[in-house]
């Protein structure tokens, strides 16, 4: 996870890129840690419109990433010291 300004940044493998950037599963489930947790409640507290950007990893596509509006961040629950946590988008067109 890497937070810039109103965007937070994920790397997925090209089996879920795919599926992610075609709208077919417009969320991503991470596990962060307690100081990732942390920095995201922060994060999510300003007003700013917020943004996802995910990169496929390693580049197999001619589009390596996609942005989109993020709409919903659910803490889901724990698991092994780490919190599982959904980040949702509405697809648009590219």
């Amino acid at each position: 996870m890497e937070v810039k300004e109103n965007v937070i940044y994920f790397k997925s493998n090209p089996m879920w890129f795919i599926k992610e950037k075609s709208g077919n599963k417009p969320n991503t489930v991470r596990l962060l840690d307690y100081k990732e947790i942390f920095y995201l409640q922060e994060w999510l507290r300003t007003d700013d419109t917020k943004f996802i950007e995910i990169e496929c990893y390693p580049p197999v596509f001619e589009d390596k990433s996609f942005r989109r509006k993020l709409t919903d961040v659910s803490f889901i629950g724990n698991i092994i010291d780490k919190h599982i946590v959904v980040f949702s988008w509405k697809h648009e067109e590219d």
